[in-house]
This record gives C-alpha cells, structure tokens and sequence, in this order.
C-alpha cells in the first residue's frame, strides 16, 4: 500500500486524519482545475487504501461509507459516470453489510445507481435501480401518507416522484420500449 500523505507529509493510519482529509478533498473537489482534480483523485486513492488497511481488508466495512461515497461523488462531478456506477455499487454492497438486504436507507443509492446506469447506456439496469427505489419508497415506514403530508412536504414528494418517472423514462426510451415511455413521461408529468 502507498503512504498516506498530506501536503508532502507521512502521516499514520487515524481515523480522524482521514476525516480531515476528506473534508479538505470535499472542498478541493469544487475546483475542477487539472492540478485540483488530480489531487483529488490521488488523495481520494491513497486514502481509500489506507482505509482498508485501517480495516484490516474488510471490503464492506461501515467505515468506508464515507470514502467509497465521496470518491463516487467525486467521479460523477469530473464524468466518469463509468467509475462513479462503481463506487456506488460498491457503497450499495457496504450498505447491504451494514442494514442488511434492500432497507429504506438504500433508496438514494439505488436511485443513484439507476441515474447513472442511464448515463453509461445500461438502460435495463436503470430500470431494475428504479423499480427497487419504488419498491422501497412504498414499503417505507418513514413514508408519509400523501393527506398527512405539509404542502412543502407534498411540493417535495411529487418533485422527488417526477424526477424518479423522468429517470425511468429515460431508461425506457434507451431500451427503445415506447410504451414504457409514454407510461413513464405520462406519470411525469402527473407531478407538474
């Protein structure tokens, strides 16, 4: 494994070190200069591995949560939807070994997932996300009832709803499954 270095600096496996780290990466991620992504992305690497050292190679270990979620968002802000698919996919299955199979908590990440199956063509892949995000969101016990619901609450959900239809619309539309589409951009827009 590589040194975790920090400005030039050795530095010992600590978690807080790599929260630090993190957080300073974070800040550095919305400087999209050459120098700042490649600094991201090293930084971004040596930690990671550094933390599954920390974790003594446990893959799915709840402490690389935060890495694994960062590094993903860090590949969506630069394109690499390709790399970002990944490291949510990763995040998912660390997720899995925290909760336990399909949990509320799963909702984002498999909307996550399903945006970015569309943007690297694997539009039948988005679909499976989307329905499991659905799923979820229905079988909710967090979910509250449409009439319980503040109107900024409702503004919300039905903004949240029509950007999942859109999503799978999308998906349909990649599929070339019209029917699914004009079903999907319908409920859409239901949400206007």
């Amino acid at each position: 494994m590589s040194e975790l270095k920090y400005d030039g600096k050795k530095l010992g496996a600590n978690q807080f070190i790599f929260k630090a780290i993190l957080i300073d990466t974070m800040l550095l991620m919305n400087n999209q200069t050459k120098e700042a992504v490649q600094r991201c992305e090293m930084t971004l690497k040596t930690t990671f591995e550094r933390t599954l050292e920390y974790v003594e190679m446990d893959k799915d270990h709840p402490f690389l949560e935060e890495v694994v979620s960062i590094f993903a968002n860090f590949f969506e802000n630069i394109g690499s939807y390709q790399n970002a698919f990944l490291m949510w996919s990763k995040f998912l299955r660390i997720q899995q070994a925290m909760f336990g199979k399909d949990k509320d908590q799963m909702i984002t990440t498999y909307k996550k997932l399903a945006a970015l199956a569309v943007s690297i063509g694997e539009s039948s892949a988005s679909a499976k996300y989307l329905e499991k995000a659905e799923e979820l969101m229905a079988a909710s016990p967090e979910t509250i009832k449409t009439e319980d619901m503040t109107p900024e609450q409702k503004k919300e959900h039905l903004e949240e709803k029509g950007a999942l239809s859109f999503q799978q619309y999308m998906a349909a539309q990649q599929q070339q499954d019209f029917v699914k589409a004009l079903m999907f951009i319908q409920r859409q827009t239901e949400c206007l």
